[in-house]
């Protein structure tokens, strides 16, 4: 029994499947919503609000493109603190004039994002219930781009009984992986037929046989 968890920039999906051989089974399929990012974007809209008298939520197209710039710090800040303690978060004038910069560690992002992935694997704990399996008798493979988070990780683990999760070179590119090998497999079970061209091709040769 296979549990694939992918855990991408704002959605989790995971698939419950039952591997025999060259046979595989879908057992149960789920989805649901995480977004690790807007946890780092709610903290720096605050500390804009307290620091510079700086507020990101008014609807005019100055805000709206100053929270994307932000939202785009705060993302490539998460993936800094995947490998690293420490990162910080950058935004030169993010709003009138005010160069935005905030140093964060791995510990307060981690405390950011705590309550947004405590109910994250209620939904794989119900298909487990439902598929009368215990989270000892699963395999769980780990892919998407927040695979790499470090809280992400333990979360995992520590749901599984303190069994790691089985990690790929590139999580963030497996699903890409895993289409190109499904279409190779398609593509051993179908061959082309004949073009109009060569059909034609093919009744005139025959005719002139029959000559």
């Amino acid at each position: 029994n296979v549990l694939i968890c992918d855990l991408g920039a704002s959605f989790f999906d995971f698939a419950l499947l039952a591997v025999n051989g060259g046979d595989m089974t879908e057992k149960a399929v789920g989805t649901d919503f995480v977004d690790l990012d807007a946890s780092l974007v709610r903290f720096c809209r605050q500390d804009l609000r307290e620091r510079y008298l700086v507020d990101l939520s008014g609807s005019e197209e100055n805000s709206t493109k100053a929270l994307l710039r932000l939202r785009s710090a705060c993302e490539l800040a998460k993936r800094k603190l995947s490998q690293w303690a420490d990162a910080k978060i950058v935004v030169d004038g993010v709003l009138d004039g005010v160069d935005y910069t905030i140093a964060i560690s791995r510990g307060h992002f981690e405390d950011l994002c705590r309550m947004d992935l405590a109910p994250l694997l209620d939904p794989v704990d119900y298909c487990l219930q439902e598929a009368g399996l215990d989270r000892t008798e699963v395999d769980v493979i780990l892919v998407g781009g927040c695979a790499r988070v470090p809280l992400v990780r333990r979360t995992v683990r520590e749901f599984f009984y303190g069994r790691p999760p089985r990690e790929v070179l590139r999580p963030d590119h497996a699903a890409v992986l895993g289409a190109a090998v499904y279409v190779t497999v398609l593509s051993c079970f179908s061959r082309p037929g004949p073009t109009p061209g060569e059909r034609g091709g093919k009744q005139q040769q025959q005719q002139q046989q029959q000559q």
